[in-house]
């Protein structure tokens, strides 16, 4: 196909993105794929998968829960508050106000933790809170060294951050985010990914992006996990898939 083929193929498939059938997706993964190969650098993307492999060396686990996660260093943890931290965390997107009352169940077995106030973020970005971005920067201010608050927060700067400015993305790293520790929850490392991909995607790298996308598929992460990541991955592709063709006409 020529390139003028191959971008008006493209545009038909974007624009009907949402009713493709298995053939036509799978049509429109792989023109994206195929003009992604031809702009990225095989030897960054190395690097750059090379360097995240290195940075993600922490034990992911769906089994282990640490004080650290939960916000509870130098306490004993009970099995009771590590089910209700899961069960609000699981539920929260598709039945905020169900996780509301868990979360009030979690706060009772856990008080003043760090982790209700992240569980109590997540249920107001799922509602479309107003006040989300007011209560994320005072429930950081409080606890600006717990991992999944920091991970919120520093979410939150990537969305704002100015293209250019690629400083804090490139210095948010797994080995400084849970510096001292072994082994790490999915969780963790979930929301640590989905936040690198947002200052990444504000930067526009696409090697270092194909670099975080080969490397984070060695973590041990839950198969919907690694859909949405992977979800989220072919957006930015078809994004700057797109803003190529455009440049073209």
């Amino acid at each position: 196909m020529t390139i003028k083929e191959q971008g008006e193929l493209f545009q038909r498939l974007q624009s009907n993105r949402n009713d493709l059938d298995d053939e036509e997706y799978e049509k429109f993964w792989r023109l994206t794929a195929h003009v992604i190969s031809n702009i990225v650098s095989p030897e960054l993307v190395d690097q750059y998968s090379e360097e995240y492999l290195a940075d993600f060396d922490f034990e992911v686990t769906d089994k282990v829960f640490t004080s650290e996660m939960l916000g509870l260093a130098n306490h004993e943890l009970s099995d009771g508050a590590c089910e209700l931290f899961t069960q609000v965390y699981d539920i929260t997107n598709e039945n905020p106000e169900a996780a509301r009352r868990l979360l009030n169940d979690f706060r009772n077995e856990t008080p003043e933790n760090p982790a209700s106030y992240f569980l109590e973020l997540i249920i107001l970005r799922a509602e479309d809170a107003p006040d989300y971005e007011e209560k994320l920067q005072e429930y950081y201010s409080m606890f600006p060294d717990y991992a999944l608050l920091k991970i919120l927060w520093t979410n939150s700067l990537f969305v704002s951050l100015p293209p250019e400015e690629d400083g804090p993305v490139t210095t948010f790293t797994m080995q400084s985010l849970f510096a001292g520790r072994t082994w790490i929850h999915h969780i963790e490392a979930f929301n640590y990914l989905t936040a690198l991909l947002m200052g990444l995607t504000r930067m526009g790298d696409i090697d270092r992006i194909q670099g975080l996308y080969e490397a984070y598929n060695n973590l041990n992460l839950t198969d919907d996990e690694l859909e949405v990541l992977e979800e989220f991955v072919f957006i930015v592709k078809t994004s700057i898939v797109e803003q190529i063709f455009l440049s073209e006409e």
